[in-house]
């Protein structure tokens, strides 16, 4: 069973319209038109002159704005019967009208409704009526308008979009609400501008009849209230604004603002994005040298497209090494993991278009790409493959530094320093055992490290005499003395260690010219400090960087049957 839906919509506005039509067209018929200017009136001569036709006119449109306005009567029955009872009580014999012109017929008598004009004081009535109406209408308006501003404003700060875009699809002006609802949210407080930016988004993605007006209309207000305040303008969270109005630009055809609306609001866009571009240099500015300010932009870059995140980064690395380190400190701050993983394979893209691949910096990336691995939300990164693949694309040796325990061994020479134990001298040995292990604890995000014996638990340190000393863990914790660099050399084949504190290198004294005459076990090889490069060569400041194989020595010499072959091999 069909149940057909009855119209209850009727507008005031029409209804008071239509009467005043109908106040014109009796006065005419009656010969006395009062509606001139200066309250003059028409004499009856100057009515009757005119067309029969003409006047036959005025009949058939008088009589359909009676009908109309019965029409509309009944509909206001149906929804409001107070007001129903106020118009017909001073205004219903108009309808007698119907009547009068459907009896006469179609008469072409000249004097037909000259007396039309006893309508006169019931359409007056009815139009007072209207007046009192619609006045409370509009009050009531304007308070439903009000409350439903507070709660578009309420909904916004809590982050209630669904609830807003219901309450904002509701306004009759909608687009001259929105500064009233964007100021007060906003409050000029860049904390704000999301709140604001995904409300615009979300709307503009409900696809209503103003939704796409709606986005570029609070685009332009918001970029007028960041203009007016330098301080607003060079905030890092300009770059939000720049970012949605792009993304919006960006789209797919299909889904494109553009594919909706008409080319005007497409070109006020592009005037918006334009008038942005500077943002973008600023930004890199704050990531090259005070990447802190830019952590909050960071925080919520999970907001914006990956292409922004890969252009600001191209930019701010601009080809200088020195810069990665400010740039990481800007990466470690974003919120997305696979953003820090998109970040780590346009630096290293850079890295290699560059040849920095083999700079000490490499460490701060290694050591990034390593954190990220270990974070918690890794098994379910997207992208986790590349990073996997990146790892594998970093120079080996600094895989097995960073992943790894090691041995350290002089040049060619494979001679491995022996850390003994805590307060005394390093020592050489030429066979692998766990006194030779070492692991390099990464510090300052990769840029230095502490040199830690494995088997004694000691750190590696300057001693100021010249020579380095082994110490505990409480003493080199926080001492700059007991932090080394790794410069790499000839492409991270070998390494020089330097002091983090003293500039200091790390270096062995060999006791004799030549390395054909050198005699380990009769000569004493002796670890110093070098604070000039004068006294160093390749072959006693150069160190090989090796990973610990104790495991795999244990397993090959398992067949032996000899457990003291187990305890040490022989290089």
């Amino acid at each position: 069973m069909t149940v057909e839906r009855i119209d209850t919509f009727y507008d005031l506005d029409t209804i008071y319209s239509t009467i005043e039509r109908m106040l014109l067209l009796i006065r005419q018929l009656s010969g006395v038109s009062r509606l001139g200017e200066n309250g003059r009136s028409l004499s009856f001569e100057l009515q009757w002159s005119n067309a029969i036709d003409e006047r036959k006119y005025q009949i058939e449109e008088l009589r359909s704005s009676v009908q109309y306005l019965f029409a509309q009567f009944r509909k206001i029955y149906l929804v409001n019967k107070d007001l129903y009872a106020q118009l017909n009580k001073r205004g219903g014999r108009v309808f007698e009208l119907d009547k009068q012109i459907e009896a006469q017929g179609d008469s072409k008598c000249l004097y037909f409704l000259a007396d039309a004009i006893k309508y006169e004081p019931a359409l007056l009535a009815m139009q007072r009526v209207l007046d009192r109406t619609m006045r409370e209408i509009r009050i009531f308006r304007n308070q439903r308008n009000q409350h439903k501003l507070e709660l578009c404003i309420g909904h916004i700060r809590s982050e209630n979009y669904d609830k807003v875009y219901d309450e904002y699809c509701s306004f009759e002006n909608g687009l001259q609400q929105l500064p009233s609802i964007i100021e007060p949210v906003f409050e000029r407080d860049m904390k704000n501008l999301l709140k604001v930016l995904l409300f615009l988004t979300g709307y503009r993605k409900q696809n209503k009849p103003n939704s796409a007006e709606t986005f570029v209309a609070g685009c332009e207000y918001l970029l007028a209230q960041l203009k007016q305040s330098h301080e607003l303008l060079e905030h890092p969270l300009c770059l939000l604004l720049y970012g949605f109005v792009v993304d919006s630009l960006q789209e797919q055809p299909e889904l494109s603002l553009a594919s909706r609306l008409k080319d005007v609001f497409r070109e006020r866009l592009e005037c918006v994005r334009a008038e942005l571009l500077d943002c973008i240099q600023r930004t890199v500015r704050l990531i090259q040298t005070a990447p802190q300010r830019a952590a909050p932009l960071a925080k919520l870059f999970h907001h914006l497209a990956e292409e922004l995140l890969i252009e600001l980064l191209k930019r701010a690395y601009e080809g200088e090494v020195r810069n990665l380190h400010n740039i990481l400190q800007f990466v470690a701050h974003l919120s997305c993991i696979d953003h820090d993983i998109i970040a780590y394979r346009v630096l290293y893209a850079q890295m290699e278009h560059y040849d920095h691949l083999f700079q000490p910096e490499i460490f701060l990336l290694a050591y990034r790409i390593k954190q990220t691995a270990l974070g918690a939300g890794f098994p379910t990164a997207s992208l986790r493959g590349d990073l996997e693949r990146l790892k594998t694309s970093l120079p080996p040796v600094v895989v097995t530094i960073l992943w790894s325990t090691v041995t350290i061994s002089r040049h060619e020479s494979r001679i491995l320093l022996k850390f003994s134990g805590i307060g005394k001298d390093v020592g050489f040995s030429r066979y692998i055992a766990d006194k030779n292990r070492v692991e390099f604890e990464p510090l300052e995000d990769g840029n230095c490290f502490r040199l830690r014996a494995c088997t004694v638990g000691g750190y590696l340190g300057e001693s100021g005499t010249g020579r380095p000393m082994v110490a505990g863990k409480s003493e080199s914790l926080s001492n700059a003395k007991f932090r080394w660099r790794l410069i790499p050399v000839e492409g991270c084949e070998y390494f020089r260690v330097q002091n983090y504190a003293s500039g200091a290198f790390l270096y062995s004294q060999i006791p004799c010219e030549s390395e054909t005459e050198y005699d380990f076990y009769n000569s004493q090889e002796v670890l110093q400090l070098a604070g000039s490069e004068r006294s160093l060569t390749a072959q006693n400041s150069y160190w090989k960087v090796g990973e610990y194989s104790r495991s795999s020595s244990r397993s090959s010499s398992s067949g032996s049957g000899s457990a003291g072959e187990n305890e040490c091999r022989i290089l």
